[in-house]
């Protein structure tokens, strides 16, 4: 062969590998069409999640919030809402409105971070992420116990676990704070000029009042996932540790 003829092949077979790829790619949706005999257009799909964020209904003796507002856009939905299921990480939410192409709802009770989930009868997202399917489409979502706070007691302070953390209470009252724990069981200790009170929530926003005035406490704590909670002190300056 001659070195033109050589370069020929070598150009055909990348043309075929290419083509191969695509067609690996395309195979999923192919073979999904061929099932249930439905374009991917007319599968039920959500295209966008306002907001990507919010908590369930909470209520303790420092707050109470309702549940954060939801609507879901897509295609192919249902007018009729009995004909669909949301659910937040498996916990089913009530549907208060639905149309083709959007969904209200709202971030139901027992709720924590994981797929947001609109499926129509008899559709599931059986996908090896579990977004996708028959009928069915799912996105991330994160339960956030502060999001329907309009922070109201100011920005979250990021509590490092390990290292002794010194915070300003600027006025008497109420503070947020988050801190991403690894698994396993941790005590956190606070250390203020006076008694301090201390809300902890669960990673569904189940509020836990360890102490409402106690000075220098330690609570024990459970990690593997970004535990919120609130700290009550006067005015002055802190210390906060997780260990």
């Amino acid at each position: 062969l001659g070195l033109m003829d050589f370069k020929k092949i070598i150009f055909l077979v990348l043309l075929l590998l290419l083509s191969r790829c695509k067609s690996d790619d395309n195979e999923y949706n192919d073979s999904l069409s061929i099932l249930t005999g439905l374009s991917p257009t007319y599968q039920s799909s959500i295209s966008s999640v306002t907001p990507r964020r919010g908590s369930p209904y909470i209520k303790s003796e420092y707050l109470e919030y309702q549940a954060s507002k939801v609507l879901i856009k897509g295609r192919n939905f249902s007018y009729l809402p009995s004909e669909l299921s949301v659910t937040f990480n498996d916990i089913p939410a009530q549907i208060e409105y639905s149309s083709d192409t959007e969904i209200y709802t709202s971030v139901p009770t027992g709720a924590s971070s994981g797929l947001l989930k609109i499926a129509k009868s008899g559709g599931t997202c059986y996908s090896l992420d579990g977004k996708s399917g028959y009928n069915c489409s799912a996105i991330d979502y994160y339960v956030d116990c502060y999001a329907s706070s309009n922070k109201a007691f100011g920005e979250e302070v990021v509590i490092t676990p390990g290292v002794f953390n010194s915070v300003t209470f600027e006025k008497t009252g109420l503070k947020a704070f988050r801190s991403d724990l690894p698994q396993g069981n941790y005590t956190l200790a606070v250390s203020c000029i006076s008694t301090v009170g201390i809300q902890t929530f669960s990673n569904s926003c189940v509020p836990t009042t360890h102490t409402t005035s106690e000075v220098n406490p330690q609570v024990s704590i459970t990690g593997g996932y970004t535990i919120q909670f609130l700290i009550y002190s006067i005015e002055g300056n802190c210390t906060i540790g997780i260990f």
